[in-house]
């Protein structure tokens, strides 16, 4: 069947942004999410993006891209009748599969454009000093690819910000023919047998990252909708963002934003192996344990996912480290023998425990009055990573919604859905169970009650 030719009013997002080679960024890289001038249609009102844009227009564009490419899997599911019972059923599927198609070429086009290949990624101000190759291994599967069926459709591009928008055609996937073909891919695997040679650009060390409320939770929902629309986790953009994602994690631990929590959760519970299992279980711990147990809120969860009576315990037994620290410096000054020392000693370390056990839990418990302002995770790193404080003042407030209650049931349903629940949240040992002996590390991890 010859690819038919469809006259529509259709503003290509993708055709938008100019590429921009990774050898050819000679200055600084802020934020390397720029859209060019993209007119995207969202929420029922036009949006004029441009490189300029603000921080939260970029956020807006994304999730809208996303929730429109889950809505239009929806009216193909359903097969169009019920999303518009006033129209052709076979008009709206193929007005959503065009749609769906595009969503994802400007997502892949935006992970092109970003150093890392975040989807969504951190604001940088950091300078591409050149480029190095690194080995990535990999291994043969295969995988069913559905074959669709392109349509021609006449597409309106806007080159620059000002002037008539340039019309042209494009061929664009339309629907699904029925057949299936088994094609070979390549897989990322640490141990595969195939070795690569790829190319990874080099960074200076000095500048800044900022990582924003709702950036993991942001790329994270960009995968779920790309695996929604049909792209497979042999995809390069998918596989890159998921290893993206563990690595934050494993870096920085679990984020304390419900938001980021449950698309992570809802990710990688679809992702085989044993590490996204066990990732699975550690962030749907993390939501039921933000869920509120008594109040007015009781059942619903808030924009922070904290439990709340577990960082009154770890506060109470870090302040009463604190205070025996203090005393046994002030009778070390009173009196300098070697049993006062050996006290100071063990006090330190207690206390140094008792901080490492808050920080397992969040890091935003002992910063008091400014624990609504971004913060910089270490202070020595370079470059200087900043990453957001709380939505809420959660020493004395509490609050709750119906849309972070929703969001995190769809984390917690995806966990359960692959059986991925944990059998009991992770707590870490009370630094009060047992006085440390002389010589131990005072940063032990977390473990599972």
């Amino acid at each position: 069947m010859s690819p038919r030719t469809t006259e529509k009013n259709v503003v290509n997002p993708v055709n938008n942004v100019k590429p921009v080679p990774h050898e050819s960024l000679p200055g600084p890289v802020q934020d390397s999410h720029g859209f060019g001038g993209a007119r995207l249609a969202c929420r029922g009102k036009t949006h004029e993006v441009r490189r300029e844009a603000t921080i939260q227009e970029r956020s807006d564009a994304m999730r809208s891209v996303a929730g429109l490419i889950l809505l239009f899997c929806a009216t193909v599911a359903l097969g169009g009748e019920a999303m518009s019972p006033l129209s052709e059923p076979d008009a709206v599927r193929e007005a959503a599969r065009v749609a769906m198609a595009q969503g994802v070429a400007w997502f892949k086009e935006r992970a092109a454009r970003d150093p890392e290949g975040w989807l969504v990624g951190p604001s940088r101000v950091r300078s591409v000093i050149g480029w190095t190759n690194v080995t990535v291994r990999y291994r043969k599967v295969t995988v069913p690819v559905p074959v669709w069926e392109h349509t021609n459709v006449v597409v309106f591009v806007q080159d620059s910000s000002v002037g008539a928008p340039r019309r042209t055609v494009q061929s664009q996937p339309w629907r699904l023919t029925g057949k299936t073909n088994y094609v070979e891919q390549m897989t990322f695997d640490p141990n595969g047998p195939i070795v690569r040679e790829e190319k990874r650009p080099l960074l200076d060390p000095k500048g800044n990252v900022c990582w924003r409320f709702a950036d993991l939770g942001d790329s994270a929902l960009a995968v779920y909708a790309l695996r929604r629309a049909g792209v497979p986790d042999t995809d390069p953009v998918i596989q890159c963002n998921l290893a993206n994602l563990r690595e934050a994690v494993a870096i920085r631990g679990l984020p304390d934003q419900t938001w980021n929590l449950a698309w992570l959760a809802a990710v990688f519970a679809e992702t085989p192996g044993d590490a996204a299992a066990e990732l699975t279980a550690r962030l749907a711990g993390r939501l039921l344990d933000g869920q509120f147990r008594d109040g007015p809120a009781r059942g619903l969860w808030g924009p922070d996912s904290f439990h709340h009576r577990l960082l009154a315990v770890a506060l109470r037994d870090y302040l009463a480290s604190d205070a025996e620290l203090q005393a046994a410096t002030k009778e070390l000054k009173e009196r300098d023998t070697r049993a006062h020392q050996q006290r100071v000693e063990d006090a330190t370390v207690v206390l140094d425990r008792s901080k490492a056990y808050l920080d397992s839990i969040t890091r935003q418990m002992l910063r008091l009055t400014a624990v609504e302002s971004p913060f910089a995770w270490d202070q020595n790193a370079v470059p200087r990573v900043s990453m957001p404080g709380t939505l809420t003042f959660f020493y004395n407030q509490s609050a709750a919604d119906l849309e972070c209650t929703a969001i995190a049931a769809l984390g917690l349903a995806a966990a359960s859905d692959q059986k991925r629940l944990p059998a009991e949240s992770f707590r870490p040992e009370s630094p009060a169970a047992a006085k440390p002996a002389r010589g131990t590390s005072p940063h032990a991890g977390p473990r599972q009650a």
